[in-house]
């Protein structure tokens, strides 16, 4: 998803959540940080170095 560019709201449908509010809940309960705050930090580590 990340190197996709999807959003949070298309996989929280694609994994069978009724609703992105309902997925971010769920995340936020079981990782104790918002979803974004994961994407944040999977971007930055699969950050593609630029071409020189």
């Amino acid at each position: 998803m990340i190197m996709e560019g999807a959003t949070a709201a298309g996989g929280a449908a694609a994994v069978g959540f009724r609703s992105a509010s309902h997925y971010w809940r769920d995340c936020r309960q079981a990782r104790g940080r918002p979803s974004a705050a994961d994407a944040v930090l999977e971007q930055e580590q699969f950050a593609l170095v630029p071409a020189e």
